[in-house]
């Protein structure tokens, strides 16, 4: 059982942070345990190693569970994932954690930073006509704008 866990009825029982194979063995970076099975003592002893999916992560051997990439950063259609990657400028994941990709901030919104977990609005005397952007335009001469993420502005009368 190779030192991380003990022989019972020629069977490896192993510690918690290990899963169940020949020998004892922690998981790799971007798996976690997976497929409990019932121990003599009652506690549960994972079988096999799962691949992370994506939106989610695992850096550590030995993972109990693969971890929810935080808002602003997304984990692609990859599997086996040890780390997730930040959302570029222009871009987010409108505040939610687990992403698998990363959203591009709609006409009037921006982002200017990497790793932004909600897009912005457009102030005031600003428009931004596309998407995926990371600012703001001034209004030209002759126009205003008096609300916020606007993608034009309106002209004086």
């Amino acid at each position: 059982c190779s030192n991380q866990g003990i022989c019972s009825f020629n069977k490896c029982v192993c510690n918690l942070d290990m899963y169940v194979g020949a020998n004892c063995n922690h998981c790799a970076p971007g798996y976690a345990e997976s497929k409990f099975q019932p121990r003599e003592s009652g506690l549960q002893a994972a079988t096999t190693c799962a691949a992370c999916t994506p939106g989610y992560w695992n850096d550590e051997t030995s993972g109990f569970a693969c971890k929810a990439c935080a808002a602003g950063f997304a984990q692609p259609n990859q599997t086996a994932s040890s780390a997730c990657t930040s959302c570029l400028p222009g871009q987010s994941t409108s505040g939610s954690s687990g992403s698998s990709k990363c959203d591009l901030c709609a006409s009037g919104m921006f982002t200017n930073v990497s790793g932004a977990p909600e897009c912005s609005p457009c102030s005031e005397g600003k428009k931004q006509p596309d998407k995926n952007q990371s600012g703001c335009l001034a209004c030209d001469a002759g126009q205003y704008q008096d609300s916020e993420a606007q993608q034009s502005c309106l002209r004086y009368v």
